[in-house]
């Protein structure tokens, strides 16, 4: 919303008798983010700019399903403000699970955050001035929290995420692996990143009771980040000393860790680039290249 273009209108081309749809029903124009298929391909979710609220539409009826009614300009759901886009390059923010039935998002409190005024003398004869809101260092944050809903609509549960949520980020969330292939995902991976990201914890959290558990925990004098990548790992036995069947999460790390290899069934991995930029508002560095190790840790 912030760097790059993440709103439009979306239409759904019927292939068999080529009709064209519009989704969204009546709302303005050019104001749908981040539209995606739900897994049985009969319905799409989409978060309204402005609103910043999330729908879900059955492509067949057209029936318009609001999963979120608080959405504010300082409540935003299902995306993200300046500094999760900025530093942690996030943007779309929320999830199908894998059978359908249920989104997870993330929820932004953007309350005491100060505006920056953005001077723009090109858009008009007279120039004038856009708020943004934009935590200077030491400033209030947005707090962040993730929840639960079910895609026919209904109350959210929230995960129970300890520490202070202005001073840490949800960086990453994804839905874990799935306890069977007809099955439902019953947890998501967290990664809660300090707000002076030298320490990422990855949780665990129950979805239907929003406790979660740390299972891996990352950190470094200078600086650690998080993962981009997630995938099951179904292999057999542990060569960690994990007993067989136990739940593992792999880890593949661009910081120096011990080095431990667990394999088992289900498991979650993760990845990182072995490079990354830092961007700020006196510039941009480039952090250096390092070594990638692998660790795991049994959770069953």
């Amino acid at each position: 919303m912030w760097r790059t273009n993440t709103r439009g209108d979306y239409w759904v081309l019927d292939l068999a008798g080529w009709s064209l749809k519009k989704l969204g029903g009546d709302g303005p124009a050019s104001t749908l983010m981040f539209a995606k298929w739900s897994p049985d391909g009969g319905r799409v979710g989409w978060v309204r700019y402005g609103a910043y609220n999330i729908y879900i539409e059955d492509i067949a009826s057209g029936k318009l399903t609001q999963l979120t009614r608080d959405g504010s300009r300082t409540t935003i759901n299902g995306t993200f403000d300046w500094v999760y886009e900025e530093e942690l390059g996030l943007q779309d923010g929320w999830r199908w699970n894998p059978d359908g039935q249920s989104i997870a998002y993330w929820q932004l409190d953007a309350t005491g955050v100060r505006d920056f005024l953005l001077y723009n003398v090109t858009d008009s004869l007279y120039a004038f001035t856009t708020p943004v809101q934009y935590p200077k260092a030491g400033q209030t944050n947005s707090a962040a929290r993730t929840g639960v809903v079910s895609a026919t609509g209904g109350e959210t549960r929230w995960i129970n995420i300890p520490g202070d949520p202005r001073n840490n980020y949800i960086a990453r969330m994804e839905w874990g692996p799935r306890d069977g292939r007809a099955g439902p995902s019953k947890e998501l991976v967290i990664q809660h990143l300090n707000r002076l990201q030298n320490k990422l914890q990855v949780m665990l959290a129950d979805a239907q009771t929003g406790q979660v558990r740390t299972v891996f925990t990352e950190q470094d004098s200078a600086w650690v980040e998080q993962f981009d990548e997630l995938g099951s790992s179904t292999e057999g036995r542990t060569s960690s000393g994990c007993p067989s069947g136990a739940a593992g999460v792999t880890c593949i790390s661009s910081r120096g860790m011990a080095s431990r290899r667990g394999r088992s069934r289900p498991g979650i991995s993760m990845s990182s680039a072995s490079s990354a930029s830092i961007h700020s508002g006196s510039g941009s560095t480039t952090r250096p290249r390092r070594t990638i190790r692998r660790s795991a840790i049994c959770t069953g």
